[in-house]
């Protein structure tokens, strides 16, 4: 492979590592406001709550605890692509590298 098209893969892998980290940020960011959510729903709640509003807010943290799973699912395949794309964009710096010293000689 030549020097450019290297170059130009190790950019594009470059830019895909990127939006990966920012789309499991963006995750995360989802990850605590419901784990915040949570808190605040667990905090509304009184002794002197009625049987109806417990049942409801019970539900809804069921519901944020469910979409917090889903969101550690796609956080977890997320990170699983970054480390497949970080071995890539390693293995083609080293055969950029490569290939420069050949050029070299």
């Amino acid at each position: 492979m030549s020097v450019s098209t290297l170059s130009n893969t190790i950019t594009r892998l470059q830019k895909e590592v990127a939006d990966i980290h920012h789309k499991i940020s963006l995750e995360t960011k989802k990850e605590a406001d419901c784990s915040s959510r949570i808190g605040q729903i667990e905090r509304s709640i009184t002794k002197n709550t009625s049987i109806s509003t417990l049942k409801s807010k019970s539900a809804e943290i069921q519901r944020k605890q469910s979409e917090i799973a889903k969101i550690q699912i796609k956080k977890a395949a997320l990170i699983k692509t970054l480390s497949t794309k970080e071995g890539q964009l390693l293995k083609t710096k080293q055969d950029l590298l490569k290939e420069e010293e050949r050029e070299r000689k």
